[in-house]
C-alpha cells in the first residue's frame, strides 16, 4: 500500500514503485499480548492481560512475482494492462546496485556515475558491465539500477548529483559541478589514472569490477577469498610515509592557499616566511615515528603501534622484529578466519611463530626466503601491450612484475605494485628439476643466470610447477634454530658468558648464530626427585649457577637535558643545595659531583638520585 499527500492509500504495484522511486515493500503486523502481574493484598497474584492485534513494525521489500506480490498468480491480460511484461519471471527484490566514492557522504546509484564519466546513454554503459548482451541474467540484475537513475540523463545533471552530497553543501551549481569532477579525477581509482582524459580508462575498470560483482551474484565465480595472501598487500615503510607525506603536504598546502587569500584580501604583500610553516611536515613526521599514531594529530582515522622501538635484546630478535607483520585487525574481534592459517601462507608466513592470547595469529612473521615487492613504474609495460598487443614474445619478468595467467576467468593479470610476497622456488618441467649440479657449480662462480624463479601468492594453481629449495624456508629467523620442533623459550637476556651453540642448522650458519651466539649449551636431565619438579619447576645445579651459568645483565638508561624556558628561567645541571634550593625531591644527593651527574662506576641503589 502506498499513501499519497492527500492522505488516500492506494494498492502500489511494481511498475508504479519504479516510475515514483519507492521501495516495492508490505507493511509488517505482529500481534501483541500485554501480560502484567500483580500481587494483591492477600498475597495472590492477579494476571491482567491485553491483547494489540495488527501493531505496524516496519516495512519488508517484497520479491517480485512471490506470494505476497500483487503479481502472483495473475494472467498475461492482467500483467499487460498493469504495465508488466508477462514473460519477466520475476525473482527479483529490485537490488540497486550503488558505489561509495571518496569524500562522498551518502552511496551514489552506479548508473550516475558512468554518466558522470561521460557515458550518458545506457548502451555505452552496458557495453562496460556486460559484455555480452544476449546475456538475460546480467541484463536483468542491472535493469533496477537502470531504472532508479532515469531521471539524470546528463552529464552535468549527475557530476551537480554527486557534488550535492560531498563536503562542500550550499555552493553554487558550477562549484558542485566542479567538486564532483576533482572528486572523479583524483580520487575514484587513481591508480588507474589522475587527472583529465582518464575517465574511459575509470569507466572500463568500474565496469569490470560491477562485472565480476554480478558474475559473484550469479552464482558464475566464487567469491574472493579475504584471508588470502594473493588478495592481500602488505604496508612498508616508504609507502607508510608517503602516505603521510602527502597527508602532511596537503594541509600545508591549504594553509599557504589560506594565507595567500588573506593577503589578497587585506591587500597585502605575501610573505613566504609566514606563508610556508617548516613545523607542519617535520613535527607531523616526527609525531607519528615517535609515538606510533600514524596520522595527523588528534584526527580521525589514526592507525596506533605502526612505528615501534626496535628489539635489541639479541641479534635473533632483532631479525624476528624487522620482519614482523601487524594485521589492522582488533584484537577483541572473536571472528577465527582471520587468525587460522590459510593455505596461500604456505612458505611466506611462518606457522610456528605467533604470540599467545589476544594477537595470537593477528601478529606473525615472515618466511626465511620471503622478499615483498616495492613496487614498479607500469608505463613501459602498458606501452610494450599497446604496442605488441597479445602477440607470442619471450621476455625476462624481473622480480618486482607479477603475472598470473587465469584459465577460469580467460585474464592475464600483470601486478607491478608494492606490498606483494614473493618467494624463489625451483622450476619443474616434466617431473624434474631444470636446476643441475652445473648451474650450482655456475652460481658459486658468481655467475647471474639460474633456473630459479620468484613465485608470488596470486600465481598459486593446481599443478605442480615448482619444487621447494628446502623444507626449513617455511620457518622464520628464531625458529630456524636447532631443533625448532621443541618449545622455545620466551625470555631472552644478555647474557655474561654466551656460547657457540653445538648444533647448527644451515639457516644458522647464514644468519650469523655463530658469530653472534645468544645462548648456553646446557646439560639437561628429565628425571622426578622428591616432587619438587613438578609442573613447570626446574632444578638448578647451584655449581653451575657459582660458575656462571645463565647469569645475565640489563641495562637502563636516564637522560634529561637542559632547557630554556622564556628569557629569564633557565635550566642547568650541578649539586643542588639544600639551604638555598626550593622544591628538592626526597633522596640521596651525596653521590652526585659538582656537574649533577653520578660519576661512572658509582654503585646506586634506588634512593640514590643520579642527575
Amino acid at each position: 500500500m502506498m499513501t499519497e499527500s492527500d492522505g488516500e492509500t492506494a494498492t502500489l504495484f511494481p511498475r508504479a514503485a519504479r516510475l515514483r522511486n519507492l521501495t516495492y515493500s508490505a507493511p509488517l503486523y505482529v500481534d501483541v499480548t500485554k501480560r502484567v502481574i500483580k500481587k494483591g493484598h492477600d498475597g495472590e497474584e492477579v494476571t491482567e492481560t491485553q491483547d494489540f492485534t495488527k501493531v505496524f513494525i516496519g516495512k519488508v521489500p517484497i520479491m517480485l512475482r512471490s506470494s505476497y506480490c500483487t503479481l502472483y498468480q495473475n494472467s498475461e491480460k492482467d500483467l499487460t494492462e498493469l504495465g508488466e511484461c508477462p514473460y519477466d519471471q520475476g525473482g527479483s527484490s529490485g537490488q540497486y546496485i550503488r558505489a561509495t566514492l571518496p569524500y562522498i557522504r551518502t552511496e551514489i546509484p552506479i548508473i550516475i556515475v558512468f554518466r558522470a564519466l561521460g557515458f550518458v546513454a545506457d548502451k555505452d554503459i552496458l557495453e562496460h558491465i556486460c559484455y555480452n548482451f544476449s546475456d538475460t541474467q546480467m541484463m536483468e540484475l542491472l535493469r533496477p539500477s537502470l531504472e532508479e537513475a532515469f531521471v539524470i540523463q546528463n552529464q552535468q545533471v549527475a557530476l551537480d548529483y554527486i557534488g550535492k552530497r560531498g563536503a562542500t553543501v550550499g555552493v553554487t551549481r558550477e562549484k558542485r559541478i566542479k567538486y564532483a569532477k576533482e572528486i572523479l579525477q583524483k580520487e575514484m581509482l587513481p591508480h588507474v589514472g589522475v587527472g583529465e582524459y582518464c575517465e574511459t580508462k575509470k569507466a572500463y575498470y568500474f565496469g569490470y569490477i560491477i562485472h565480476r560483482l554480478l558474475l559473484c551474484a550469479l552464482g558464475r565465480r566464487a567469491e574472493d577469498d579475504r584471508d588470502h595472501y594473493g588478495n592481500k598487500r602488505l604496508d612498508l615503510a616508504g609507502p607508510l610515509l608517503g602516505g603521510l607525506f602527502r597527508m602532511l603536504f596537503r594541509k600545508l598546502t591549504r594553509d599557504v592557499r589560506s594565507y595567500v587569500q588573506k593577503c589578497v584580501d587585506n591587500g597585502k604583500d605575501v610573505n613566504l616566511q609566514f606563508a610556508i610553516k617548516a613545523k607542519t611536515i617535520t613535527s607531523g613526521l616526527k609525531y607519528s615515528l615517535a609515538t606510533g599514531n600514524w596520522g595527523q594529530a588528534n584526527a580521525a582515522g589514526t592507525r596506533a603501534g605502526v612505528s615501534q622501538v626496535l628489539n635489541r635484546l639479541t641479534y635473533a630478535s632483532t631479525l624476528s622484529h624487522l620482519r614482523r607483520l601487524n594485521s589492522p585487525i582488533g584484537r577483541e574481534g572473536k571472528l577465527a578466519k582471520p587468525r587460522q592459517l590459510h593455505n596461500s601462507q604456505w612458505g611466506m608466513m611462518c606457522p610456528a611463530e605467533t604470540p599467545e592470547g589476544q594477537a595470537c595469529g593477528l601478529v606473525k612473521n615472515l618466511a626465511l626466503m620471503v622478499y615483498i615487492t616495492v613496487g614498479s613504474a607500469a608505463y613501459p609495460i602498458l606501452e610494450f601491450l599497446e604496442e605488441w598487443g597479445t602477440e607470442n614474445f619471450e621476455v625476462d619478468v624481473n622480480t618486482e612484475v607479477g603475472v598470473v595467467r587465469d584459465i577460469r576467468l580467460k585474464e592475464l593479470r600483470i601486478y607491478t605494485d608494492y606490498g606483494r610476497c614473493s618467494r624463489p622456488l625451483f622450476i619443474v618441467e616434466k617431473q624434474r628439476l631444470l636446476i643441475k649440479k652445473k648451474d650450482i657449480r655456475a652460481l658459486q662462480q658468481r655467475v647471474r643466470s639460474c633456473k630459479c624463479k620468484v613465485k608470488s601468492t596470486e600465481a598459486y594453481s593446481d599443478t605442480y610447477t615448482h619444487c621447494e629449495i628446502h623444507p626449513s624456508l617455511i620457518l622464520v629467523f628464531v625458529l630456524s634454530s636447532s631443533f625448532p620442533d621443541h618449545n622455545q623459550d620466551t625470555l631472552a637476556y644478555v647474557l655474561y658468558y654466551p656460547q657457540k651453540p653445538l648444533v647448527t642448522t644451515r639457516a644458522m650458519e647464514h644468519l650469523h648464530f655463530r658469530q653472534l651466539p645468544a645462548g648456553i649449551n646446557a646439560i639437561v636431565a628429565i628425571a622426578c626427585y622428591s616432587g619438587y619438579n613438578q609442573e613447570d619447576s626446574v632444578i638448578m645445579n647451584q655449581s653451575s649457577i657459582d660458575r656462571g651459568f645463565f647469569r645475565s645483565l640489563f641495562f637502563r638508561s636516564y637522560r634529561d637535558e637542559e632547557k630554556k624556558m622564556g628569557t629569564l628561567v633557565k635550566e642547568d645541571f650541578g649539586r643542588p643545595d639544600r639551604a638555598n634550593t626550593m622544591g628538592m625531591r626526597h633522596g640521596s644527593y651525596d653521590k652526585l659531583d659538582d656537574d649533577g651527574l653520578a660519576p661512572p662506576g658509582t654503585r646506586v641503589s634506588g634512593e640514590d638520585v643520579i642527575i
